[in-house]
């Protein structure tokens, strides 16, 4: 089972702190999970609006910026902690440059740009208010970076860590295996339970399951749940059929959060994928997307919604970090979805060579693939964009993403005629 594990700092550039661009590992992140956010009541979660969460709180449009000392720039907000006391909260960051994080006053962590990063404030925030500031340096164009994600969550002490699901349709069936980690916030043991509902793409109630579990003091377990559903309807870009599911816990006799998921069946197997994606590549139906990001999220949700119906029956690759929205929006509208990494520096570089970097790179390929793996979408990933070069850390990188998520392709058009690329 995974734990939050501090993470050491590694440079590898000519000067210390923001003045020189280069990737560096996170510090102070919790290990990187699925990108959820737990509800309160069903009928929210079922809307499946985050805004709609008492455990959510964006904070993005209302920090303050300005300008520091160095080509640093800051920004500040309060966050209101009162409703969320008793209760482990996390600050979840994406950026367009390097930038350290404080709570409270007190530094909780570091990161390097685009993946997103997940850090658990829950020491740091007093009843009343707590006020986030980040700090930020300069991009790889020696301009002062900006915020692409910034907010709060909640969870209760004794919660759902994170979830995974498969679900491979193999003729007729779809195959559903839930697995559901779960984790005790508090120094003493608790008994908690976990189930799941599944309903059809038409609302037809199909399945429910719940079991017990007892968690030691500050402990960790994993629960597994499968299902077998007959006649499945398969998800395809002109039928993307989803199944609505919805993860509950319950601490004693009281429901703690709701988790809603979408379930979608496709065929297993990397070679089913990789004909369509031959195919798209073959009529140019391949292409490089971007989610738009204007700094007014529901302008930038509308535009894309508006791109869905051209990009339906082509394969986007899209780097990574996008905004969750993105790829539900995906899920919906039945998009292929190559993610790519957020491995970026200047080309000739030789990082993808250099061994002292290979923690870094997967780092960013480890939190590119938990944070996406629960999307119907993602039909592959890929490392880093074609600039980035080849060598050793891109062939590492290749192993890492074959061996946890064999079923999905790993495209890297960086590779040449080297062995770490699927698309030959």
């Amino acid at each position: 089972m995974r734990r939050i594990l501090p993470l050491l700092l590694l440079v590898v550039c000519a000067a210390a702190g923001f003045a020189q661009p280069c990737m560096r590992l996170t510090e102070g992140a919790v290990s990187p999970r699925t990108e959820f956010v737990s509800y309160a009541t069903r009928p929210d979660a079922e809307a499946g609006a985050r805004e709609k969460s008492k455990n959510y709180t964006p904070l993005i449009a209302s920090a303050k910026c300005s300008d520091g000392n160095a080509g640093v720039r800051v920004y500040t907000v309060t966050l209101n902690t009162q409703q969320w006391l008793e209760r482990e909260v996390f600050l979840r960051v994406a950026a367009g440059a390097p930038y350290t994080v404080y709570a409270g006053g007190r530094k909780v962590g570091c990161g390097d740009g685009p993946a997103l990063a997940e850090f658990d404030i829950s020491s740091s925030v007093a009843a009343g208010a707590c006020e986030i500031t980040v700090e930020m340096g300069c991009d790889g164009h020696n301009v002062p970076g900006r915020l692409h994600e910034l907010y709060a969550c909640s969870q209760p002490r004794v919660r759902i860590e994170d979830y995974c699901v498969s679900a491979p349709l193999k003729g007729a069936y779809g195959y559903l295996c839930l697995d559901v980690a779960l984790a005790n916030g508090y120094n003493y043991d608790e008994p908690v339970s976990v189930g799941y509902d599944i309903y059809s793409p038409e609302g037809k109630l199909l399945y429910y399951d719940k079991r017990p579990a007892a968690l030691a003091g500050g402990g960790r377990d994993t629960l597994r749940f499968e299902y077998t559903v007959p006649q499945a309807a398969a998800w395809s870009p002109f039928s993307p059929a989803l199944y609505k599911a919805m993860l509950i816990l319950w601490h004693g006799s009281r429901i703690m959060e709701y988790i809603p998921f979408n379930v979608g069946f496709t065929p297993p197997g990397s070679e089913y994928i990789l004909a369509i994606i031959r195919k798209a590549a073959k009529e140019n139906k391949l292409v490089s997307y971007s989610a738009p990001f204007s700094g007014n999220p529901a302008a930038d949700r509308e535009k894309a919604r508006a791109d869905m119906a051209g990009l339906r029956g082509r394969v986007v690759e899209a780097a990574s970090p996008q905004p969750q929205w993105f790829y539900d929006m995906c899920d919906r509208a039945g998009v292929y979805v190559v993610d790519r990494a957020g491995i970026d520096y200047p080309a000739g570089s030789g990082m993808a060579d250099d061994p002292r970097m290979l923690p870094v790179f997967t780092e960013r390929v480890r939190s590119m693939y938990f944070r996406g793996r629960n999307h119907v979408c993602i039909a592959a990933w890929s490392p880093a964009p074609a600039s980035a070069g080849n060598g050793y850390n891109m062939y590492k990188c290749y192993q890492w993403l074959k061996a946890a998520s064999p079923d999905k392709p790993v495209i890297y058009r960086g590779a040449g005629d080297e062995w770490n690329n699927d698309l030959k």
